[in-house]
């Protein structure tokens, strides 16, 4: 059974691990896909607004032109026979009207070729676009293809230098760098290239929040499907847990039933047997045996069934008013012989006063008589247990001190767990069955009340009670 379920749980995680690896795979798919979306949709965006700059550009050059994009003057100075002012001043004879003619169309072509070419390149950016503008166009565009998030620009030369306006930081690098850039002029043949850089600085949290819907609902599903493994996963082990405890605790109570009905059936036998003669010392001996094994059955049948009511909250307290020295005397009484036994020594240091509180007397005391009976057995032989008594403020205080075995600083947070036994180590003779502590706790914060424990391996335990006097939740 173990095998087997060590085996389910790891092919089970294998197959979580892999349903969130593909689940991640296909999450950062999508992402790259929208990434690229948008790449596409910025490169059309800015190839478009490319285009509006030329026409506006071309419009711009037409408009301070004269009729077809000359400038103005051009076809008169061109023209084979000039102006007559300008004819009548030239040279005489037909010969030295032409050359002159020549000479001054050849002028005029060359400037306006100079012009063309844009000799003064540098200074030309500012004469072709307006940046506010263009941004503004920018933005108008954006929003129309519903990119609504912060960008910045830049207008860089050939020489990928910064022009137009000032970038200020990091965003030059940023700028310079990116791969939303566009020629805003990839026409024209005489002019210098002027390139547009668009930078986005949320542009990841852009597209994650355009993908949020399904994001979120993939993670949430993930999210559950990873929480429901584990959830069932804990309530597997839970489960086994309980099943090696519920052993252990049906082992323990067959020895604790075992023991006293053996002890009863030989002190019966004895005394049923006509051939051992037996006195009357030995007869009562053998009675009182009956009668002690009788109360230990009785005690461990009252702990099971006491244990199940707290746990089941059915329980009914008697609340009265209550002597805590009183009450100790006669736990320590219903131990005393489990204690010479062991030759355990029991040392009283009670309040010299008189502690009266409200209380359960007989769920108190069978408390106390459970830390009394767990001090005699987890110890050595020779053993001294004390118990001191106090009142604190509006509390009682009682601790129950012993120089036993002690418990190690990892057992501590769990000897108040229903059915779990402290290892013993080589204490084999050690028997119990994990529910005296466990009832314990569950009697003291019945009544409102508090319980700890202070141990060192080897240098034995302190339990210590704190219960309200004027107890009222009982």
């Amino acid at each position: 059974m173990k095998k087997y379920l060590q085996h389910t749980v790891f092919v089970l995680s294998i197959a979580l691990l892999g349903l969130i690896a593909v689940q991640f795979y296909w999450i950062s798919n999508a992402v790259s896909i929208k990434e690229k979306q948008f790449d596409q949709q910025m490169n059309r965006i800015l190839v478009g607004l490319a285009y509006k700059v030329e026409k506006m550009h071309a419009l711009n050059g037409f408009n301070g032109m004269g009729g077809f994009g000359f400038p103005q003057g051009f076809l008169n100075a061109i023209s084979p026979f000039g102006k007559a002012d300008t004819l009548s001043n030239r040279g005489s004879g037909i010969g030295g009207v032409f050359q002159n003619m020549v000479t001054r169309n050849q002028r005029i072509m060359e400037e306006l070729m100079q012009e063309m070419m844009g000799v003064n390149r540098r200074g030309q950016a500012k004469d072709r676009i307006d940046p506010v503008i263009l941004d503004s166009l920018l933005a108008i565009d954006f929003k129309s293809n519903g990119i609504v998030q912060p960008f910045r620009t830049g207008y860089f030369s050939s020489e990928n230098l910064p022009v137009l306006k000032a970038i200020k930081g990091k965003d030059i690098d940023r700028l310079s760098e990116s791969i939303y850039k566009v020629n805003l002029f990839p026409n024209s043949m005489f002019n210098e290239p002027l390139f547009l850089s668009v930078y986005f600085p949320y542009q990841k949290r852009y597209l994650l929040k355009s993908m949020w819907g399904i994001l979120s609902l993939s993670v949430l599903f993930t999210l559950i499907i990873v929480l429901s493994f584990f959830f069932t996963l804990r309530t597997l082990y839970q489960q086994k847990k309980d099943s090696e405890i519920k052993n252990d605790f049906i082992n323990n109570m067959t020895h604790e039933l075992k023991t006293p009905i053996s002890t009863i059936a030989l002190a019966c036998e004895a005394i049923n047997d006509e051939q051992v003669k037996k006195s009357q010392s030995q007869l009562k001996e053998y009675v009182g045996m009956i009668q002690d094994e009788n109360k230990r059955l009785g005690l461990l049948v009252e702990n099971v069934l006491q244990t199940a009511t707290l746990e089941e909250e059915a329980i009914e307290f008697n609340l009265e008013h209550l002597d805590l020295s009183s009450m100790v005397l006669q736990a320590v009484d219903k131990i005393s012989f489990l204690a010479e036994k062991k030759g355990t020594v029991i040392d009283l240091d009670l309040d010299p006063t008189s502690i009266e509180f409200k209380g359960d007397e007989f769920h108190l005391t069978n408390a106390i008589s459970n830390l009394l009976d767990n001090a005699v057995k987890y110890s050595e032989s020779e053993n001294k247990i004390r118990i001191v008594t106090r009142k604190t403020g509006e509390n009682i205080y009682l601790a129950c001190e012993d120089n036993g075995i002690g418990i190690s600083k990892e057992q501590q947070n769990k000897i108040f767990e229903k059915l779990y036994r402290v290892p013993t180590g080589n204490l084999h003779s050690v028997k119990g069955n994990g529910l005296g502590l466990s009832y314990v706790k569950s009697v003291i914060e019945a009544h409102g009340g508090k319980i700890g424990v202070k141990s060192k391996l080897g240098e034995g335990s302190v339990f210590e009670l704190n219960i309200p006097i004027n107890n009222e939740k009982a």
